[in-house]
């Protein structure tokens, strides 16, 4: 058995620098354990052309994030 924990995170600067700064954290208080960071885009983050309020549903922003979570792609997620 492997000691890797996948963190998946939107794939927005936003989501990425916190991403980062709980792995990093992470890796500071448990260096044992090898933690990846799984990047996911969303519907949100693709259609930025888009206008938000004209486009927004359930799950703009988190649906694949959801899915990959539901498939065990990763373990715990960020957006």
């Amino acid at each position: 058995m492997t000691n890797k924990i996948i963190i998946g995170t939107r794939d927005s600067k936003l989501a990425l620098t916190q991403t980062q700064k709980v792995t990093q954290k992470l890796n500071s208080l448990h260096p044992h354990i090898q933690f990846e960071v799984l990047n996911i885009k969303t519907k949100g983050d693709i259609l930025q052309d888009h206008p938000i309020e004209s486009s927004i549903d359930k799950g703009f922003f988190v649906k694949e994030i959801q899915e990959m979570l539901l498939k065990k792609k990763n373990r715990y997620s960020n957006s």
